[in-house]
């Protein structure tokens, strides 16, 4: 009887959500994000007629998910919003490498007699890297709306808008699902569960969505409003499914752990950039693309975060 009594109080702690997502949770699910990204572009782009090619209309889940912890991450820790450092620490760390990252890859595909303002600043050689100023122009909406304490209603009413509007310009699928993501992030905390129905119920969202949107692609408007629900329950299936894991922080491991998500959002933004060099220089396969992409993502993380050490020691030193 006492067994039972214990096995039972295990099981009701293991059911029990975490209060918050760890900071290791949020980087490997930012890695998993990244991924999914990264090998649907390898599907899209570089071996569309593999038998595996299905999978490069999923990445938009990985761009969901990525957008999820964005908002996630931005509603956690609103209160670092109010002084600008955090509004400067995402221009740094997300908008700069970007930047960087495109004035690179002009002078690789010998585009800089292209509109290069539009190249550097929109990412448009590539044409995958629309999200870096969508979510730089959240990052701004977030920061604005924190710090004159405006309701947080004002934000998902600026995404139904943006929805409408992106209906209208017939944008693809990513798009939605991202926005969709993107808010349910900024509430999840709010609507988070303690048991697994909510495991269950996010991924009946997710799955009945997900065949809705595909029986009813004809009608472009009910296939995104579809399609934008089924990239809130994959985000609610994942996090839920997080929260119930139960894990340790390991100790001593917060720097490692910091690289590899900074290296993670490099990979996504010079995977194209491999795919380039490699498809000139043979067959690229998915490994071998993959495994480069990270290896050249960490050396460019390496470099970029000596660079800010640097930086902020000539900084300490002028005053």
């Amino acid at each position: 009887m006492r067994n039972s009594r214990l096995t039972f109080r295990m099981a009701c702690e293991v059911n029990k959500m975490k209060d918050k997502l760890k900071y290791i949770d949020v980087c490997v699910l930012k890695i998993i994000a990244i991924s999914m990204v990264v090998v649907a572009h390898y599907f899209r782009f570089f071996e569309p007629t593999s038998h595996l090619n299905g999978l490069k209309s999923k990445g938009f889940f990985g761009a969901a998910l990525f957008a999820f912890l964005s908002g996630y991450l931005a509603d956690i820790n609103n209160g670092k919003v109010f002084g600008g450092g955090w509004l400067f620490h995402k221009i740094g760390s997300v908008y700069l490498p970007y930047v960087i990252t495109n004035l690179i890859s002009m002078f690789m595909y010998k585009s800089w007699a292209f509109n290069p303002l539009k190249q550097v600043l929109m990412g448009s050689n590539d044409g995958v890297l629309w999200y870096v100023p969508f979510i730089m122009v959240f990052y701004i909406l977030f920061f604005i709306v924190e710090i004159n304490e405006w309701p947080r209603l004002i934000l998902p009413s600026m995404g139904a808008m943006i929805f409408i509007v992106l209906e209208i310009a017939g944008a693809d699928s990513q798009w939605y699902t991202s926005i969709g993501a993107l808010i349910f992030g900024l509430y999840a905390d709010r609507f988070k569960d303690n048991n697994l129905r909510s495991v269950f119920q996010s991924v009946t969202l997710f799955l009945l969505c997900s065949v809705a949107a595909i029986k009813l692609e004809n009608i472009p408007l009910l296939k995104d409003v579809l399609t934008t629900l089924a990239g809130i329950g994959f985000c609610e299936m994942v996090f839920n499914i997080t929260m119930l894991v139960p894990n340790r922080e390991p100790k001593n491991c917060k720097t490692l752990l910091s690289i590899a998500s900074g290296s993670a959002y490099w990979t996504y933004l010079i995977h194209m950039k491999v795919g380039f060099i490699l498809n000139n220089l043979m067959a690229p396969s998915l490994l071998p693309f993959y495994l480069i992409s990270v290896v050249a993502a960490t050396l460019l993380n390496g470099c970029y975060l000596k660079f800010k050490r640097d930086l902020n020691r000539l900084d300490l030193k002028s005053k």
